[in-house]
């Protein structure tokens, strides 16, 4: 199945006939989340027959998890919405209510392996979301040896970077600069590498500098259960082209030298990210009395 996110009003229509479903990042309570009203697109999904997920995208404190519960509530009652959650808390709460059927579980890097995937799927939520910084053998390891569904992100640029303090409003007061609405990025100082940082009531995330799009490995991972698009930083006609293409190529419309086609002449950055190497973290040498 084809999941895209959609953060801002309008942006389903563009695109819902070429999804079987579809994320909808729900205000302050995902990481990134744009104007979208729940109700009006959750009609426009049923409409469609499309497959209706909530995104809850964030991990809750204390004082935050009596609304995130209040939403939930919200919805437990009908049975065709689903919820994209990041926080194991929810996925309690979901068992204690005996709906974690309805629940895709996506705690970002920490599913690398197969004894992983063994514990969070003995939960019988209804998806796992499988770690984007494992290579492609590994994923492949993976849903062999621990049969279940998985969701797994195909194209967009991946989250690097978290933080519940509001770290750019820091820096903003400390410099007396005026919001913007335009987007914003952060460069290291001796590169020309941009990253997109989001900043809102949830705090600050940057993400990597570079789309990843699987287009070339879909092969090997079509049965993956939510084959997961992001729609963030990307021009809309750019995202139509996109995710019609894998559309077209997973609905036997187009052989996968056209999508790689499609993917080629978007011209954007698009690299391979971990797919065949390992992460790796160098420790770093540290001289008496420096850093």
């Amino acid at each position: 199945m084809i999941i895209s996110s959609i953060y801002n009003k309008g942006q389903l229509n563009n695109i819902i006939n070429y999804l079987d479903g579809a994320i909808l990042m729900a205000p302050r309570f995902a990481i990134n989340y744009g104007d979208i009203n729940l109700d009006e697109e959750i009609e426009l999904l049923k409409k469609h027959n499309k497959m209706i997920i909530i995104g809850m995208d964030k991990i809750f404190t204390e004082s935050e998890l009596k609304d995130a519960v209040g939403i939930l509530n919200n919805y437990i009652n009908d049975k065709d919405i689903y919820f994209y959650v990041s926080d194991l808390g929810l996925i309690y709460f979901a068992m204690e209510n005996h709906i974690q059927n309805r629940f895709i579980y996506d705690p970002k890097t920490m599913i690398t392996n197969y004894n992983d995937a063994k514990i969070y799927s003995s939960f019988n939520i209804n998806a796992l979301g499988l770690s984007s910084e494992i290579t492609l053998e590994d994923i492949v390891k993976i849903k062999e040896e621990n049969e279940f569904n998985y969701l797994y992100l195909v194209f967009g640029k991946r989250i690097m970077f978290y933080a519940k303090r509001k770290i750019l409003d820091i820096y903003k007061r400390k410099l007396d600069i005026k919001n913007s609405d335009n987007p914003l990025y952060i460069t290291e100082f001796d590169k020309n590498n941009r990253y997109p940082l989001i900043e809102n009531q949830n705090g600050v995330a940057i993400y990597r500098d570079y789309f990843i799009s699987l287009n070339k490995e879909i092969s090997k991972i079509k049965d993956i259960k939510y084959l997961y698009l992001d729609s963030f930083d990307i021009d809309s006609n750019l995202y139509l082209d996109v995710i019609k293409g894998y559309f077209k190529y997973l609905n036997s419309e187009i052989s996968n030298d056209e999508l790689n086609n499609i993917i080629r002449n978007l011209d954007i950055n698009i690299k391979d990210g971990f797919l065949y190497q390992d992460t790796i973290y160098q420790k770093e040498e540290i001289e008496d009395g420096k850093n």
